[in-house]
């Protein structure tokens, strides 16, 4: 979300993927459990104003020959991963925070207390090819001002660590472009026909003043209604005295050139009453036919947002093939939570596919839900423990608790409907049911060897 709201403010959204080995799992390499395993996959959304390209004409991240990212961290933090990483105490205290910032978006820098003042980092990714060309390996570096904070590693990655998602293209270049930049020669055109409309509002109710100094003195003139002025006039016409000017006529269409610049401003963009919610949601068709007409506009965004998704994805198989090593997966689907043993090593030749499968979300009400379930109750399509568990959240007080009652209620009639079964099956005699078969049944039961049919005859709960 934070990424998506970046790219329509800033053209630009960046996802940075990196590997933090302090998180706890939760797993163990063992099944003593005395050897826990830590490390996992951490994301950051980072501004494209902080993201360098080292080539800013080539659109697709993964062909860039490197990669500078800009982040601001406090002292005492840089100075812990140095020191994770091995770093001599020298440079370790050679941290120091910046005196002179630079420009940093979405960062105070300048604003920042004297007591917990930070540094800006610096991460570089590149790639180093082998001799022949043909394969490359994806290195790395983190530096500070006068300070090396992790010397060049091989990540084991084929990939960069970095998605990126543009709201629109630009031709040859890495950065996209906002829907901010069409919408500021529409905002600025409203706002001036709403200034303009307040102003002769204003003037309508409280318009100039012109006084005659000489015949009203200026300090008896006061804002106050049904005040009574004292003129001086003699001989003088009173019209002259003290009169008001007229504002210019204002047409009553300027309103309504007003909404419709704002109204057609928001329907070009795809923000139309599906889109924003304000429409009633009472019938699930119309509902629909209008929701795929709201995003028609925006289709191609929204294609451009998936293939990014699909660029984390196989981003973080990456992570998941050359970072994870032996450990157990926790699965949770339809046959519950279990977990499966996971090898990266077997997978690291593989060529991964993905693919991001994106459904239409209900619009409906939950008022529209509960009338459809009225009705499928009303036919008896469902059962009444259905029609509970498919009831929108909060329509009834502890639900959960009524559906777990029900489901103890049926499972006891169940016992006692086979307890009821099984008791009169007993009492019968075996002779009296099989002479109450079909012939045709009765044909196939008495071609069965003797043990046969008493084991036919016991799972139906009579004996003898």
């Amino acid at each position: 979300e934070q990424a998506l709201r970046n790219a329509y403010i800033a053209g630009t959204g960046v996802l940075y993927t990196y590997w933090d080995d302090r998180i706890k799992t939760g797993l163990y390499a063992d099944e003593a459990h005395t050897t826990p395993i830590q490390g996992d996959i951490a994301c950051e959304v980072l501004d494209i104003e902080n993201v360098y390209f080292g080539d800013p004409n080539l659109y697709d991240v993964q062909s860039q020959p490197w990669i500078i990212l800009a982040q601001r961290k406090s002292v005492e933090e840089l100075r812990r991963e140095a020191r994770r990483n091995g770093r001599p105490e020298a440079d370790v205290d050679a941290i120091t925070a910046d005196r002179d910032t630079g420009y940093m978006a979405g960062d105070r820098a300048d604003e920042e207390p004297s007591e917990s003042r930070k540094a800006t980092v610096l991460t570089k990714f590149w790639k180093e090819w082998d001799r022949n060309g043909g394969t490359y390996r994806i290195k790395a570096a983190v530096a500070v001002k006068g300070a090396v904070i992790r010397k060049e590693w091989d990540t084991g990655l084929r990939l960069y660590p970095l998605a990126a998602f543009r709201w629109e293209r630009r031709r040859n270049c890495a950065y996209g472009e906002s829907e901010v930049t069409y919408l500021i020669p529409n905002q600025i055109a409203i706002n001036r026909m709403i200034t303009a409309s307040v102003w002769a509002v204003m003037m309508l109710g409280m318009p100039l003043t012109l006084v005659n100094r000489d015949l009203i003195p200026y300090d008896r003139i006061t804002n106050d209604p049904g005040q009574i002025i004292d003129v001086d006039a003699g001989g003088d016409d009173l019209s002259n005295a003290l009169r008001y000017v007229n504002p210019p006529n204002f047409s009553p269409a300027f309103d309504n050139n007003i909404s419709s610049l704002i109204n057609n401003t928001l329907a070009q963009s795809g923000a139309n009453d599906a889109a924003l919610g304000d429409i009633r949601p009472d019938n699930t068709s119309a509902i629909i036919a209008v929701r795929e007409a709201a995003t028609m506009p925006m289709q191609t965004v929204q294609n451009r947002f998936y293939s990014f998704i699909e660029d984390v994805a196989r981003i973080w198989a990456e992570f998941w093939v050359t970072m994870y090593g032996s450990r157990r997966l926790k699965i949770e689907d339809e046959n519950g939570v279990w977990y499966l043993p996971f090898d990266g090593e077997k997978y690291r030749d593989m060529l991964i596919a993905v693919k991001i499968d994106v459904g239409a979300s209900t619009l409906w009400s939950e008022i529209q839900s509960v009338k459809t379930l009225d009705n499928l109750f009303g036919q008896q399509i469902i059962s009444p423990l259905q029609y509970l568990q498919r009831l929108p959240k909060g329509t009834v007080p502890d639900l959960n608790g009524l559906i777990r009652e029900m489901q103890e209620a049926d499972r006891a009639a169940q016992e006692q409907a086979a307890m009821q079964a099984n008791g009169m099956n007993a009492g019968m005699n075996a002779q009296t049911v099989v002479e109450g078969l079909p012939p045709e049944y009765r044909q196939v039961f008495d071609g069965l060897a003797p043990e046969q049919q008493a084991a036919m005859l016991a799972e139906i709960g009579v004996t003898g």
